[in-house]
């Protein structure tokens, strides 16, 4: 019986060195890509005014779809769920045409934030924010398409990523399109 409980004893604490290493672990390889992270400015964060509520779906929702004179840009809500939230998404993001097949690889984030870190949105919990990438121009035909998120091996995924991807199927363009006018009309 003295055998038993010593043994017993012996896998509980193995297990909890184990563990406290295996943590270790992530934790390290979190604080490296979080001090190699971009932290976004207040003037980098777009507020959706819109309240994230706890429980929900933590996937980004797709908002809006616009092509601009020389490249289309698709736009998410992003819900922020912790104080302090990373972000990221890889280059490996496409938009591809159902019908034809054709790819067209994202170019990076609007407003030039960096494409090769992890994005840091402090203090906005329980809020939802836009965050848009920057593809080239969808031809006109274009009617139904993928949006894929295809990891990549440089992609920085801190160790809490839910592990879903980023991938919208079978998006209408039309039900998502806004139009961009370069200058406002005057009435009189």
């Amino acid at each position: 019986m003295l055998h038993l409980k010593s043994f017993s004893i012996f896998i509980a604490a193995f297990l909890c060195m184990s563990t406290l290493t295996f943590s270790q672990n992530f934790t390290d390889k979190d604080l490296k890509m979080f001090d190699e992270g971009y932290v976004m400015t207040e003037k980098d964060i777009r507020p959706a005014h819109l309240s994230y509520e706890r429980g929900t779906d933590t996937k980004p929702r797709l908002y809006s779809i616009e092509n601009d004179k020389d490249e289309t840009k698709v736009t998410f809500l992003q819900p922020i769920y912790f104080d302090s939230q990373w972000l990221h998404y890889g280059k490996g993001f496409k938009l591809v045409d159902v019908k034809t097949g054709d790819q067209y690889l994202s170019r990076g984030y609007d407003g030039g934030l960096p494409n090769d870190r992890l994005l840091i949105v402090k203090g906005h919990r329980g809020e939802y924010i836009f965050i848009t990438l920057r593809f080239p121009k969808l031809k006109k035909r274009v009617e139904v398409i993928n949006i894929i998120e295809q990891p990549m091996p440089t992609d920085l995924i801190p160790s809490n990523d839910d592990g879903i991807l980023k991938s919208y199927y079978g998006v209408h363009v039309k039900s998502y399109k806004v139009n961009t006018r370069k200058e406002p009309k005057i009435y009189k």
